[in-house]
Protein backbone atom coordinates (compact mmCIF):
# COMPACT_ATOMS: atom_id res chain seq x y z
CA UNK A 1 0.00 0.00 0.00
CA UNK A 2 1.30 3.45 -0.95
CA UNK A 3 0.27 5.46 2.10
CA UNK A 4 1.69 8.17 4.33
CA UNK A 5 -0.67 7.19 7.14
CA UNK A 6 0.19 4.49 9.65
CA UNK A 7 -1.79 2.93 12.49
CA UNK A 8 -0.30 0.61 15.11
CA UNK A 9 -2.64 -1.75 16.96
CA UNK A 10 -0.87 -3.20 19.99
CA UNK A 11 -1.10 -4.06 23.71
CA UNK A 12 -2.58 -7.39 22.62
CA UNK A 13 -1.88 -10.67 24.40
CA UNK A 14 -3.91 -13.78 23.62
CA UNK A 15 -3.66 -16.61 26.12
CA UNK A 16 -5.90 -19.53 27.21
CA UNK A 17 -8.81 -18.09 29.12
CA UNK A 18 -8.73 -14.88 27.09
CA UNK A 19 -10.45 -16.20 23.97
CA UNK A 20 -12.89 -13.27 24.05
CA UNK A 21 -9.98 -10.93 23.38
CA UNK A 22 -9.28 -12.74 20.12
CA UNK A 23 -12.81 -11.84 19.10
CA UNK A 24 -12.36 -8.25 20.32
CA UNK A 25 -9.18 -7.91 18.30
CA UNK A 26 -10.89 -9.13 15.15
CA UNK A 27 -13.67 -6.56 15.56
CA UNK A 28 -11.19 -3.81 16.41
CA UNK A 29 -9.08 -4.48 13.33
CA UNK A 30 -12.13 -4.76 11.06
CA UNK A 31 -13.33 -1.32 12.17
CA UNK A 32 -9.85 0.11 11.76
CA UNK A 33 -9.59 -1.24 8.22
CA UNK A 34 -13.03 -0.12 7.03
CA UNK A 35 -12.81 3.38 8.60
CA UNK A 36 -9.19 3.98 7.51
CA UNK A 37 -8.98 2.46 4.01
CA UNK A 38 -5.88 4.49 3.07
CA UNK A 39 -3.88 3.73 6.21
CA UNK A 40 -1.12 1.14 6.63
CA UNK A 41 -2.09 -1.04 9.61
CA UNK A 42 0.57 -2.71 11.75
CA UNK A 43 -0.45 -5.28 14.37
CA UNK A 44 1.93 -6.15 17.20
CA UNK A 45 1.15 -8.67 19.91
CA UNK A 46 1.91 -12.00 21.54
CA UNK A 47 0.42 -15.35 22.47
CA UNK A 48 -2.04 -17.39 20.42
CA UNK A 49 -2.35 -16.41 16.79
CA UNK A 50 -5.08 -13.92 15.86
CA UNK A 51 -7.83 -15.09 13.51
CA UNK A 52 -7.14 -15.34 9.79
CA UNK A 53 -9.60 -12.50 9.18
CA UNK A 54 -7.60 -10.29 11.56
CA UNK A 55 -4.29 -11.08 9.89
CA UNK A 56 -5.64 -10.45 6.39
CA UNK A 57 -6.97 -7.03 7.39
CA UNK A 58 -3.49 -5.88 8.48
CA UNK A 59 -0.67 -4.74 6.21
CA UNK A 60 2.09 -5.97 8.53
CA UNK A 61 2.20 -8.16 11.64
CA UNK A 62 4.92 -8.72 14.23
CA UNK A 63 3.85 -11.45 16.61
CA UNK A 64 5.51 -13.40 19.42
CA UNK A 65 4.06 -16.84 20.11
CA UNK A 66 5.61 -16.67 23.59
CA UNK A 67 4.45 -14.25 26.27
CA UNK A 68 7.57 -12.09 26.52
CA UNK A 69 6.38 -9.45 29.00
CA UNK A 70 3.74 -9.27 31.76
CA UNK A 71 0.46 -7.38 31.46
CA UNK A 72 -0.04 -4.19 33.43
CA UNK A 73 3.38 -2.71 32.78
CA UNK A 74 2.84 -0.97 29.46
CA UNK A 75 4.13 -3.61 27.00
CA UNK A 76 7.19 -1.64 25.80
CA UNK A 77 8.69 -4.69 24.01
CA UNK A 78 5.55 -5.34 21.99
CA UNK A 79 4.88 -1.67 21.21
CA UNK A 80 8.52 -0.97 20.43
CA UNK A 81 8.57 -3.78 17.86
CA UNK A 82 5.53 -2.37 16.14
CA UNK A 83 6.95 1.14 16.11
CA UNK A 84 10.28 0.00 14.66
CA UNK A 85 8.49 -2.02 11.98
CA UNK A 86 6.49 1.08 11.02
CA UNK A 87 9.70 3.10 10.87
CA UNK A 88 11.33 0.46 8.63
CA UNK A 89 8.35 0.81 6.28
CA UNK A 90 9.19 4.49 5.91
CA UNK A 91 6.57 6.09 8.14
CA UNK A 92 7.40 9.17 10.18
CA UNK A 93 4.26 9.37 12.31
CA UNK A 94 1.88 6.81 13.75
CA UNK A 95 -1.47 6.56 15.51
CA UNK A 96 -1.32 3.86 18.20
CA UNK A 97 -4.14 2.24 20.14
CA UNK A 98 -5.05 -0.96 21.99
CA UNK A 99 -6.44 -3.98 20.20
CA UNK A 100 -9.37 -4.32 22.61
CA UNK A 101 -10.60 -0.85 21.70
CA UNK A 102 -12.58 0.35 18.70
CA UNK A 103 -11.69 3.76 17.30
CA UNK A 104 -14.78 4.96 15.44
CA UNK A 105 -13.31 8.21 14.14
CA UNK A 106 -12.91 7.91 10.37
CA UNK A 107 -9.49 8.71 8.88
CA UNK A 108 -8.15 9.08 12.39
CA UNK A 109 -4.56 9.85 11.31
CA UNK A 110 -5.62 12.96 9.39
CA UNK A 111 -7.96 13.88 12.26
CA UNK A 112 -5.01 13.84 14.68
CA UNK A 113 -2.52 15.47 12.34
CA UNK A 114 -4.79 18.50 11.96
CA UNK A 115 -4.50 19.07 15.71
CA UNK A 116 -0.71 18.90 15.78
CA UNK A 117 -0.39 21.16 12.77
CA UNK A 118 -2.80 23.75 14.13
CA UNK A 119 -1.11 23.83 17.54
CA UNK A 120 2.46 23.28 16.27
CA UNK A 121 3.10 20.33 18.59
CA UNK A 122 4.78 16.92 18.27
CA UNK A 123 2.62 14.51 20.27
CA UNK A 124 -1.14 14.12 20.78
CA UNK A 125 -2.06 12.60 24.12
CA UNK A 126 -5.30 11.72 25.90
CA UNK A 127 -6.53 9.89 29.01
CA UNK A 128 -5.05 8.29 31.22
CA UNK A 129 -2.70 11.26 31.43
CA UNK A 130 -2.92 12.97 34.84
CA UNK A 131 -2.15 16.42 36.17
CA UNK A 132 0.53 14.94 38.40
CA UNK A 133 2.90 12.89 36.24
CA UNK A 134 1.30 10.17 34.13
CA UNK A 135 1.13 10.05 30.32
CA UNK A 136 -1.65 7.83 28.96
CA UNK A 137 -0.15 4.89 27.06
CA UNK A 138 -3.25 3.47 25.35
CA UNK A 139 -3.93 6.02 22.59
CA UNK A 140 -1.18 8.23 21.13
CA UNK A 141 -0.32 9.99 17.89
CA UNK A 142 2.99 11.51 16.93
CA UNK A 143 6.54 11.19 15.68
CA UNK A 144 7.68 7.58 15.43
CA UNK A 145 11.29 8.30 16.37
CA UNK A 146 10.17 10.03 19.56
CA UNK A 147 7.67 7.29 20.42
CA UNK A 148 10.36 4.65 19.97
CA UNK A 149 12.43 6.46 22.59
CA UNK A 150 9.41 6.83 24.87
CA UNK A 151 8.89 3.05 24.78
CA UNK A 152 12.63 2.30 25.07
CA UNK A 153 12.94 -0.94 27.06
CA UNK A 154 16.45 -0.06 28.27
CA UNK A 155 15.13 2.92 30.25
CA UNK A 156 11.66 1.52 30.98
CA UNK A 157 10.89 1.14 34.69
CA UNK A 158 9.30 -2.28 35.34
CA UNK A 159 6.61 -3.17 37.85
CA UNK A 160 4.79 0.16 37.64
CA UNK A 161 1.84 1.27 35.54
CA UNK A 162 2.60 1.73 31.85
CA UNK A 163 1.30 5.30 32.19
CA UNK A 164 3.83 5.93 34.94
CA UNK A 165 6.75 4.31 33.10
CA UNK A 166 5.92 6.15 29.87
CA UNK A 167 5.81 9.47 31.71
CA UNK A 168 9.21 8.83 33.30
CA UNK A 169 10.76 8.12 29.91
CA UNK A 170 9.12 11.29 28.62
CA UNK A 171 10.64 13.24 31.51
CA UNK A 172 14.11 11.89 30.77
CA UNK A 173 13.81 12.67 27.05
CA UNK A 174 12.56 16.21 27.51
CA UNK A 175 14.50 17.46 30.54
CA UNK A 176 11.78 17.63 33.15
CA UNK A 177 13.01 19.42 36.29
CA UNK A 178 10.03 19.28 38.64
CA UNK A 179 7.99 22.16 37.23
CA UNK A 180 4.20 22.15 36.85
CA UNK A 181 3.41 18.98 34.90
CA UNK A 182 0.63 20.40 32.77
CA UNK A 183 2.71 23.40 31.73
CA UNK A 184 5.59 21.12 30.89
CA UNK A 185 3.46 18.82 28.72
CA UNK A 186 2.03 21.79 26.81
CA UNK A 187 5.46 22.62 25.40
CA UNK A 188 5.42 19.60 23.09
CA UNK A 189 1.98 18.02 23.39
CA UNK A 190 -1.58 18.61 22.31
CA UNK A 191 -4.41 17.03 24.25
CA UNK A 192 -7.84 15.73 23.29
CA UNK A 193 -10.44 13.88 25.34
CA UNK A 194 -11.75 10.38 24.61
CA UNK A 195 -14.74 11.51 22.47
CA UNK A 196 -12.43 13.23 19.97
CA UNK A 197 -11.22 9.79 18.85
CA UNK A 198 -14.61 8.12 19.35
CA UNK A 199 -12.60 5.71 21.47
CA UNK A 200 -14.85 2.86 22.57
CA UNK A 201 -13.84 -0.04 24.79
CA UNK A 202 -14.69 -3.69 24.19
CA UNK A 203 -13.27 -4.97 27.47
CA UNK A 204 -16.04 -3.36 29.51
CA UNK A 205 -18.66 -3.81 26.80
CA UNK A 206 -18.10 -7.31 25.45
CA UNK A 207 -21.72 -8.14 26.26
CA UNK A 208 -22.55 -5.73 23.41
CA UNK A 209 -20.17 -7.29 20.89
CA UNK A 210 -23.05 -8.28 18.60
CA UNK A 211 -24.12 -4.62 18.54
CA UNK A 212 -20.63 -3.69 17.31
CA UNK A 213 -20.67 -6.47 14.71
CA UNK A 214 -24.10 -5.44 13.42
CA UNK A 215 -22.84 -1.89 13.02
CA UNK A 216 -19.87 -3.18 11.04
CA UNK A 217 -22.23 -4.85 8.61
CA UNK A 218 -24.23 -1.62 8.35
CA UNK A 219 -21.04 0.28 7.42
CA UNK A 220 -20.17 -2.29 4.76
CA UNK A 221 -23.61 -1.94 3.19
CA UNK A 222 -24.09 1.82 3.55
CA UNK A 223 -20.58 3.31 3.71
CA UNK A 224 -21.27 5.19 6.95
CA UNK A 225 -21.87 4.65 10.65
CA UNK A 226 -25.40 3.80 11.70
CA UNK A 227 -26.94 6.88 13.36
CA UNK A 228 -28.74 4.55 15.74
CA UNK A 229 -25.41 3.19 16.99
CA UNK A 230 -24.95 5.23 20.17
CA UNK A 231 -21.20 4.87 20.46
CA UNK A 232 -21.08 7.35 23.37
CA UNK A 233 -22.61 4.62 25.54
CA UNK A 234 -19.43 2.61 25.06
CA UNK A 235 -16.71 5.27 25.37
CA UNK A 236 -13.62 4.15 27.25
CA UNK A 237 -14.10 4.40 31.01
CA UNK A 238 -17.85 5.08 30.99
CA UNK A 239 -19.01 1.63 32.11
CA UNK A 240 -16.72 1.79 35.16
CA UNK A 241 -17.60 5.45 35.84
CA UNK A 242 -13.95 6.43 35.40
CA UNK A 243 -14.61 8.93 32.60
CA UNK A 244 -18.01 10.49 32.04
CA UNK A 245 -18.90 13.08 29.40
CA UNK A 246 -22.12 14.99 28.80
CA UNK A 247 -23.98 15.16 25.48
CA UNK A 248 -21.61 17.93 24.34
CA UNK A 249 -18.59 15.78 25.21
CA UNK A 250 -17.61 17.92 28.19
CA UNK A 251 -16.19 15.90 31.09
CA UNK A 252 -18.39 15.50 34.14
CA UNK A 253 -16.01 16.19 36.99
CA UNK A 254 -18.28 17.54 39.73
CA UNK A 255 -18.57 14.09 41.27
CA UNK A 256 -16.41 11.71 43.34
CA UNK A 257 -13.53 10.74 41.04
CA UNK A 258 -11.57 7.48 41.15
CA UNK A 259 -8.53 9.44 39.93
CA UNK A 260 -9.13 13.07 41.00
CA UNK A 261 -6.03 14.36 39.18
CA UNK A 262 -7.07 12.96 35.78
CA UNK A 263 -6.31 15.30 32.88
CA UNK A 264 -9.04 16.66 30.60
CA UNK A 265 -8.95 19.27 27.86
CA UNK A 266 -10.54 21.84 30.18
CA UNK A 267 -7.54 21.56 32.50
CA UNK A 268 -4.90 21.22 29.83
CA UNK A 269 -5.83 24.42 27.97
CA UNK A 270 -7.03 26.67 30.79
Amino acid sequence: MNSKKCILISQVWLTPGREAFRDMLEVSVEYCRILNPDSYIVLSGMGMSPTEKTLKACDAVCWNEDIVEPPGCGFPIMIGKGLRLAKEKGFEKVFKFRGDAVILQENVVSHCEEVLESEDKHLLITQETTRTHWVGDMVLYGDIEFLIEMFNTETWIPNVSGNDALARNYMNLTGYNGEDWTSFLKRRCSFRDIPFFKWTDLRDNYDYIKYFKDNLEYIRQNGTLNNEFNYSDFLYGKRRQVHLFDENHNPIVDRPMIHPTMMYERYFYK
